[in-house]
């Protein structure tokens, strides 16, 4: 009879430890390492329970293990056991089996208690009265050597830490914790904190523009100090394995190409604002030389009854204009030359403008995305990634969910022993039967108080998830701001292309009146020397040669007014698109490629070291799946008091 007591007792035992591990997943191999470790937090005894899914229902199942004790927890299978190979008649069933492991672990805990502002130790602060702080502080040991952007760093695997303990509100007040949530039931204050040892080091941010914690303060007033266990959950499954980044290299590429366009777009302006400055200074070069030779005419029509006097002057001058003309004929041929290519800058400058305006907006030939979509691209995957965090919560809460059903199912079965046992009058096994029943009914409180967190911890990250919408609405705005700003831009630099098209042609245009008034002097000459023979002749062609001066001299103003007032603008853009490529082009290229560049780069660099991460113990390729640890800290109670309730 008590042989079959204690394999029931065994079995129940079971079933509570597993309401408090069941997993979310199920794989091939999964491990959960219970760690039992000292006030200091030191550890001095590891369990390391496994189990093997059988999905395809094998006879034998090889595994590889280096525990010592091995036992089977849930069944009657055999193994045998080879140095570290472990051999399962399995006979189709799953294989639960749970061993010591000596190895160290890969995070370290340290805890640290204060009475009054002064350290104590743990055995001396037990029921003493006053203001306490436990700093509870864990240290990642898993480094690795990787490669960031050619050089060697050192990042540790991605472990998340979740530490949770309760105080009594009878003996302590004004309970406050530092990277935690404290919830408080009128009864007693529970405190869960988180923390990511190494995280800060792996993503390599400075602790000034934000502090990534690696430990968990709790600080109190109390009247009789106690502390119950610190239970701490740690996992190196933080980062969501769909996590795609081949999006964010796009977008990294698109900067790129951006920036180049900007820069042709700089360089093409400053070509232009030269071109338009030389076409400048000529053009009031022979504006000068047209004003000095309408007052040359004036004077001479003025001076007409000294002509007699000065007619040889006047033929001489002739001769003079004549040279003057082939040499400005001259001057525009080179001119049109030199502004031949100025359309071409000017195409150069339209096309850069499009590969920046194609570097913002999709590309539905190539199906390439641009960097407003990749901004949204970029707002999506958060969304997603806040969605899976809200199912892993769900999740959690329906294992807490099934873990008090098992419970109350256990309670249940043990209280049938009890009552059993009362008829037998079996008073030792009936208190054992009655502790437990106790603990699972503390464990099932225990798991309520977690369902309240996951609750709150739902409703706080539906809040978050809205606030980062509103934050990614006002980046796509700005981004389509931009976006509409560059196509202003193309724009205008089309129709100047456009106008630039017909410079060639006016320019021809002026080289051949110019020709024109070459071949005019020629005939003025003519007329100086007839004006020798007849000096009425030379009044009226002097008279014409006045009135066709002021023509020529009025075109002259127009000609160099306008070729100020392009240069002015050529100037203004140049400037312009000079100082948006450094305080907007710039500073958005370079904000992507360094810091988010950077961060994107660790933070990929860590889903591979936390995928990788699958087993504590040894184990066969490609079998385990996943481990978690769980870490006990002994509690801290009066021993007087131990002593009544025993």
């Amino acid at each position: 009879m008590n042989k079959k007591l204690t394999k029931l007792i065994s079995s129940l035992l079971l079933t509570t430890m597993l309401a408090y591990t069941t997993p979310i997943l199920a794989f091939t191999k999964e491990e959960t390492v219970y760690s039992k470790i000292n006030t200091k937090g030191e550890n001095y005894q590891t369990i390391v329970s496994t189990h093997l899914n059988n999905k395809n229902e094998e006879q034998i199942l090889n595994d590889l293990t280096d525990l010592i004790n091995i036992e089977n927890t849930n069944g009657d299978e055999e193994f045998k056991l080879d140095g570290e190979n472990i051999i399962w008649n399995a006979n189709g069933s799953d294989i639960y089996y749970q061993g010591e492991s000596k190895k160290e672990l890969p995070v370290e805990c340290n805890i640290k208690y204060e009475l009054d502002g002064e350290e104590i130790e743990a055995s001396e602060i037990v029921g003493k009265s006053g203001k306490v702080k436990i700093t509870i502080e864990y240290k990642n040991n898993d480094s690795h050597i990787v490669t960031i952007n050619g050089k060697k760093q050192t990042m540790y695997t991605p472990f998340t830490t979740i530490a949770m303990t309760y105080f009594d509100n009878s003996q302590n007040k004004s309970i406050e914790a530092k990277n935690a949530k404290i919830i408080n039931d009128g009864t007693k204050t529970i405190i869960a904190g988180i923390a990511m040892p190494g995280m800060q080091e792996s993503l390599n941010i400075s602790n000034k523009k934000i502090e990534i914690p690696s430990k968990v303060e709790i600080t109190m007033e109390t009247s009789k100090f106690e502390q119950n266990n610190i239970i701490t959950f740690i996992t190196p499954k933080i980062l969501d394995e769909n996590i795609s980044f081949d999006k964010l290299n796009s977008l990294y590429k698109k900067v790129d190409e951006m920036q180049v366009a900007s820069k042709q777009i700089e360089d093409g302006a400053n070509a232009l604002k030269e071109g338009t400055t030389e076409f400048s200074k000529k053009t009031q070069e022979f504006n000068n030389g047209m004003k000095q030779f309408e007052e040359g005419t004036n004077k001479a029509s003025n001076s007409y009854k000294e002509i007699d006097n000065g007619i040889n002057q006047v033929t001489k001058g002739s001769k003079d204009l004549k040279t003057g003309s082939i040499e400005l004929n001259n001057g525009l041929t080179a001119l049109s030359d030199g502004l031949s290519k100025m359309p071409e800058n000017i195409e150069k400058l339209y096309k850069g403008s499009g590969t920046i305006l194609a570097g913002l907006s999709d590309n539905k030939e190539t199906n390439e995305v641009g960097l407003v979509t990749g901004v949204n691209a970029l707002a999506g995957s958060l969304n997603e990634t806040i969605s899976n965090l809200e199912k892993s919560l769900t999740t959690m809460k329906t294992s807490c969910e099934e873990g008090i059903t098992k419970l109350k199912q256990a309670n249940s079965a043990l209280n049938s022993v009890i009552a059993t046992l009362n008829a037998e009058t079996q008073s030792v096994q009936i208190e054992t039967l009655k502790q437990i029943v106790k603990q699972n009914e503390e464990a099932i409180k225990e798991y309520n108080a977690k369902i309240q967190y996951i609750n709150a911890q739902l409703k706080e990250l539906n809040t978050k998830k809205v606030e980062g919408k509103k934050d990614i609405s006002k980046i796509t705005t700005g981004m389509k701001e931009v976006q509409n700003g560059v196509s202003e831009l193309t724009s205008g630099l089309g129709k100047l292309n456009t106008a630039s098209n017909t410079l060639p042609e006016n320019l021809n245009k002026l080289v051949q009146g110019s020709k024109k008034l070459a071949n005019g002097t020629e005939e003025l000459n003519k007329g100086t020397t007839a004006l020798s023979a007849g000096s009425k002749q030379m009044e009226q062609g002097l008279n014409t040669l006045k009135e066709s001066s002021k023509i020529l001299t009025n075109g002259s103003n127009a000609l160099t007014q306008g070729a100020e007032t392009i240069n002015n603008g050529s100037i203004e853009l140049a400037q312009g698109i000079t100082t948006f490529n450094k305080e907007a082009i710039n500073k958005i290229c370079s904000y992507i490629n360094s810091d988010i560049k950077e961060i994107a780069v660790r933070a990929e660099k860590l889903q591979e070291l936390s995928e990788e991460y699958v087993s504590f113990t040894k184990a066969n390729e490609n079998t385990a799946k996943e481990v978690k640890f769980i870490l006990i800290t002994d509690s801290i109670k009066i021993k007087e008091e131990k002593s009544e309730n025993e």
